[in-house]
């Protein structure tokens, strides 16, 4: 097995080392990572970032937004939050999520943490989740990865994941809401440093371990998987399941309802209903437009609004129509 530890605090890079690692790595060779990000929020590949995240908050308290190659639920990260992930070549253990966390459990359990499985193979102290994960499979390839609350800001999660109160309608994949807590809450003695330390003997005892460190051709192939794909409006808004969303929004004391259907991230249908006149065309004008606040407002701004008295800036009215 080759351990390597990131140093990168960028979810987009992190996600594109272990998508590299899957298919352009030794496909027999297993490997174990260990990773942080700086503040994100990391929803499953078949999930609606719509339904799954605070878009307003996030976006106020520079928190990153990605989307894994993995299914499951939403997961919020921080720099109190270790995420470890496991790529391996095996039959056996292909869904075995229990199997797959055990070297996690035993570093814990030597670090005198007490945790429990749940039946969502959750990682629980006193009834409380410590840790979530996902797999993806293909072949005779599967990645596992989950996440570990150490000291995480617990309040920025709950707010980074508080789903949006608008009517949606979608058949994406719901996260399943749980309560958290950290680690040190309950262990405060128990450093991360300590268990990755620990983390690292009970791998060595299980089976043959040596460190590898990225290549040069390496960083190329994950910084063009970042640049093309994971950092991309494309992939991270583009891929969500096709939905529906009713939302009502205030704006200057003026009240407005937006209908949209979304599909591959473009408007497909939109109806605006306010108590002020709208430009006539102002909602043909946005079918097939992608729902980019940016691209919004350059389709807005060549309607001249303002002769319609409405006291409203073309940015905040794409704004309250984008989010």
């Amino acid at each position: 097995m080759k351990i390597i530890q990131l140093d990168k605090l960028d979810a987009y890079f992190n996600l594109a080392v272990e998508e590299y690692i899957f298919f352009h790595k030794d496909p027999v060779e297993d490997y174990f990572l260990l990773w942080q990000n700086r503040n994100a929020v990391v929803v499953g590949k078949h999930q609606n970032p719509f339904e799954e995240v605070n878009l307003g908050f996030i976006s106020q308290h520079d928190v990153q937004i990605a989307r894994r190659l993995s299914g499951g639920g939403a997961v919020y990260h921080d720099l109190g939050n270790l995420n470890y992930s496991i790529i391996a070549h095996s039959e056996e253990m292909r869904w075995d999520i229990k199997r797959m966390a055990d070297p996690v459990v035993e570093a814990l359990r030597r670090c005198g943490v007490v945790v429990e499985l749940n039946k969502r193979n959750d990682l629980l102290i006193e009834g409380k989740k410590i840790s979530g994960s996902s797999q993806y499979i293909k072949g005779k390839r599967l990645l596992h990865h989950g996440t570990l609350l150490f000291h995480s800001d617990l309040k920025s999660l709950s707010l980074s994941l508080k789903p949006s109160e608008d009517r949606i309608e979608s058949r994406s994949i719901k996260s399943v809401r749980s309560p958290v807590t950290n680690i040190c809450d309950h262990y405060p003695l128990v450093t991360m440093k300590e268990f990755i330390s620990k983390l690292r003997k009970v791998l060595e005892e299980d089976s043959r371990v040596e460190e590898y460190k990225l290549t040069d051709s390496d960083f190329d192939g994950i910084t063009a998987l970042r640049e093309e794909k994971y950092s991309t409006w494309e992939w991270i808004y583009g891929r969500s399941p096709e939905y529906s969303i009713r939302k009502v929004r205030e704006l200057d004391g003026k009240e407005i309802e937006i209908s949209l259907m979304v599909k591959n991230g473009n408007i497909q249908a939109v109806q605006l209903s306010a108590d002020f006149k709208l430009p006539v065309n102002i909602e043909q004008s946005l079918i097939g437009v992608s729902l980019i606040e940016g691209e919004i407002s350059s389709i807005i701004s060549g309607l001249d609004i303002q002769q319609y008295n409405l006291g409203l800036e073309v940015e905040s009215l794409a704004k309250i129509i984008a989010y």
